[in-house]
């Protein structure tokens, strides 16, 4: 699979997750929701960090949440500063609809789906913009 084809196979299960995610909502399904707001995050963070030259094959959840904030919230300053912890939470959440006996509110699934959609829109319209900084690893 060729750099591009991979790109866009991320770029195409963010949006799914996204879209699953509000579909998922608007059916009271807050758990799913909330678990596939985060899914969606996770996929548009490896073509923000692609995008400058950092890749795996497999990312376990805490690396890619933080070689994200690390290298392009802290230090490149290439999204807004709550991106970092906004991912974190949004993988919090996660955790809670799919591993804890609390599970989350209409309200959490509510705010992680909006937090999934800012992060994943504005990662495409920047990734996708041509207007990307050279790699580094």
């Amino acid at each position: 699979m060729s750099e591009s084809e991979e790109n866009r196979m991320f770029i195409e299960r963010a949006q799914e997750g996204l879209e699953a995610a509000q579909l998922c909502l608007e059916k009271n399904l807050f758990h799913s929701a909330t678990s596939r707001a985060y899914y969606a995050t996770f996929w548009a963070a490896q073509v923000a960090l692609a995008a400058i030259g950092v890749k795996r094959s497999e990312w376990s959840h805490p690396d890619l949440q933080s070689t994200f904030a690390t290298k392009l919230v802290r230090r490149r300053k290439r999204y807004p500063k709550h991106f970092g912890p906004r991912f974190y939470e949004i993988f919090q959440l996660r955790l809670d609809a799919d591993y804890r006996w609390k599970g989350v509110s209409r309200r959490k699934a509510t705010r992680a789906v909006g937090w999934a959609r800012e992060f994943v829109t504005t990662v495409i319209a920047k990734e996708t913009s041509h207007d990307t900084d050279s790699p580094d690893t």
